[in-house]
């Protein structure tokens, strides 16, 4: 059974709960509920019960297995213009990502995100000439999720924003620096006022 159908994933959630010692005190109590229902999702996804997604690569030898994890898609900020009640449009959603590396997992995350524009904060050390301009790594990273489910575009008439600052541990006075996508090139961004420069800054 596909837990990734609706049917699939109903008829697994209910399985799961009917194996526990269900009782009314439990389903009565908001907190105790939801610990239920989030290890009765976890459970279902940690079995694997599902087909084969488009979203795998010809030259991988094993399945991709699904990971289970709760309360994963927490964004740094969001801006949302509230339409009524239940009901609000998600204009930007801004994350920010300190280490050298990690920013990768910031934009893949940003990628399953709705907004008109996604932002996204990261550090490259812009000194060092062993690594590759930043805009080949950002163009590298685009391309990969792009390559089997169109992660980048997929959202239509969302945009992306790219920032890149110098590593904060340099003395180097490089500016940070913007992108953004054109289809799916990376496109920097002109300076049409001062350049951000922290080595210019008081200590």
């Amino acid at each position: 059974m596909d837990i990734t159908a609706p049917q699939g994933f109903w008829e697994r959630y209910k399985q799961e709960l009917f194996d526990l010692k269900l009782s009314q005190r439990l389903w009565r109590s908001d907190s105790l509920w939801t610990a239920i229902t989030r290890d009765a999702a976890k459970n279902i996804i940690e079995k694997q019960e599902l087909e084969t997604t488009e979203d795998v690569s010809p030259n991988d030898a094993e399945p991709r297995m699904l990971v289970a994890q709760t309360e994963y898609f927490r964004v740094d900020v969001i801006g949302y213009e509230r339409i009524e009640d239940c009901d609000w449009r998600l204009r930007i959603a801004f994350e920010h990502e300190n280490g050298l590396g990690r920013w990768k997992q910031e934009l893949c995350k940003l990628t399953h995100v709705v907004a008109d524009l996604r932002v996204l904060v990261a550090y490259h050390d812009f000194g060092d000439e062993k690594l590759e301009p930043v805009e080949e790594i950002l163009k590298k990273s685009i391309l990969k999720m792009e390559k089997y489910s169109n992660r980048m575009t997929r959202v239509p008439d969302s945009r992306w924003l790219f920032i890149f600052g110098p590593r904060r541990k340099t003395s180097r006075p490089d500016p940070f620096r913007a992108f953004t996508l054109d289809g799916t090139k990376v496109v920097e961004l002109p300076e049409k006022s001062s350049p951000l420069i922290p080595a210019g800054w008081p200590e």
